[in-house]
């Protein structure tokens, strides 16, 4: 795979492929053409998609030829398709041939100076393996090792077959541990939305801690103010203000890529054990607006799982706008409401707003109110008289 983002790819930096003579490698591959439309090309194809969402993923380079020893050789400009028709077919080739589908293929064109394009078609590693294709009637489980493609062995796909779901106890586990930190260190009510994408719980990706600590005017946007950062342990710790000695508003951006933020200026009884529910609304869909923009700048793509929580909220009621149309307010019976972990496909093709309306409706009806009418049909409700 070529160490950029995959839109920073330039033909700069493909011109430095070939006079390297880069070889290829379990996550490059160069081919001089696009694939046909012969049941061969599409086959070809799919395998190499396969494998490598199979094992690490990589990029697949067309325009490029390989040369006899497996290196970078000449660049051959793609002229007999468009790259919006390329981009389609393969897409759809993708959607149709692939089981379970994968999440996370982005496709780039590269222009060439002498007209034409090298298209780069970057296969995340998935953690909802293992993928097969399907040609002729039958199905493979295709995989990549070095410079190979191989059928995944009987233990290679057991293997596969139990990973996101380790994976995904390993973020119930982590969300769990963090809040317990967080409530024994805060009085009163909390707010918090934990962002966990899975390869975060893989071991084998981390941030660039000192990116994000000069990096954090996201954070500012949501809280609408100045945003102080500081290192610690976990990674980085971004906070907007102190309110009696403690930080209101904070994000951790963990090393691993995870993200929580939460809020504690929630008043501490002053409204009589009322939490007003627009800012409620409010908080959550940004943080996690917020959470995944961070992330996915960061280089995060594929599945993750959205954590909501409130805590500290025993006998606290919600406090409904005069005209917002609702049931009478039942106060919590619990002293913590913790949603169950919601599952994001991919993050960088969420709709952050539907998927936020799904998870207020659950927490409203925790306080015997249906649904959040601060959301109309999946989309946030801008109409004064929610407001």
């Amino acid at each position: 795979m070529i160490n950029v983002p995959l839109d920073k790819v330039s033909y700069e930096i493909l011109e430095e492929l070939r006079r390297n003579r880069t070889s290829e490698s379990a996550t490059l591959d160069f081919k001089q053409q696009l694939p046909g439309v012969s049941d061969k090309d599409k086959h070809e194809f799919l395998k190499d998609a396969c494998a490598l969402a199979n094992a690490e993923g990589g990029d697949l380079i067309y325009g490029i030829a390989e040369g006899d020893d497996g290196v970078a050789g000449d660049i051959v400009p793609i002229t007999v398709e468009s790259d919006d028709a390329a981009m389609r077919r393969l897409r759809q080739l993708l959607t149709d041939r692939v089981e379970p589908v994968v999440h996370g293929v982005h496709m780039h064109r590269v222009d060439c100076p002498s007209g034409g394009y090298v298209l780069i078609v970057r296969v995340p590693k998935s953690f909802e393996a293992p993928h097969r294709f399907l040609t002729n009637g039958s199905s493979r489980f295709p995989i990549r090792n070095e410079r190979s493609i191989n059928e995944m062995s009987f233990d290679q796909l057991r293997s596969a077959f139990s990973a996101t779901s380790t994976l995904a106890d390993r973020a119930a586990s982590f969300r769990e541990t963090r809040s317990q930190h967080s409530r024994r260190f805060m009085q009163g009510p909390l707010t918090a939305l934990y962002l966990i994408p899975l390869s975060a719980m893989s071991g084998r990706s981390t941030i660039d801690v000192q990116h994000v600590f000069k990096n954090t005017t996201s954070f500012s946007k949501e809280w609408g103010g100045q945003v102080f950062s500081t290192y610690n342990l976990d990674g980085v710790l971004t906070y907007d203000e102190l309110v009696q000695h403690r930080r209101a508003n904070y994000a951790q951006i963990h090393r691993s890529g995870a993200i929580e933020i939460a809020d504690t200026d929630w008043g501490h009884g002053r409204n009589g054990n009322k939490l007003p529910a627009m800012s409620l609304a409010k908080f959550y869909r940004e943080a996690a607006h917020v959470s995944l923009a961070a992330s996915t700048g960061f280089g995060f793509s594929g599945p993750a799982l959205l954590g909501v929580e409130l805590l500290n909220v025993l006998s606290y009621s919600l406090e409904m706008q005069p005209l917002t149309p609702h049931r009478r307010a039942r106060p919590s019976d619990r002293e913590d409401i913790v949603l169950p972990l919601a599952w994001i496909e991919d993050m960088r093709e969420v709709d952050v707003d539907k998927l936020m309306a799904q998870q207020m409706d659950v927490l409203w009806q925790a306080f015997n109110i249906p649904s959040c009418a601060y959301f109309s049909d999946g989309k946030w409700n801008d109409d004064l008289r929610y407001r």
